[in-house]
């Protein structure tokens, strides 16, 4: 699957932040950056993810767990750079 990239993107003090203090909403929005449209990211939130643990994005988005959070931003943002895991 390819990446669009986007002429607006998170910096990387942004995602420091959100690594330090990760938010749903924040974690959504970078999804929506790093796949460029809805369909696409809502096929990956809904798909079980091998770095997951075979948990679902969306799934762990609703934890109140920081740690559930951080996992799905860490892969997204693996995708985003290029990093195979």
């Amino acid at each position: 699957m390819a990446v669009q990239t986007s002429t607006a993107r998170t910096s990387a003090a942004d995602l420091q932040r959100s690594m330090e203090h990760p938010s749903e909403d924040f974690i959504r929005r970078y999804a929506f950056e790093v796949f460029g449209d809805r369909s696409r990211t809502g096929d990956w939130l809904g798909s079980e993810i091998p770095a997951l643990g075979n948990a679902t994005p969306e799934s762990l988005l609703k934890s109140t767990v920081d740690d559930d959070l951080r996992r799905v931003l860490t892969v997204l943002v693996q995708i985003d750079y290029g990093v195979v895991s």
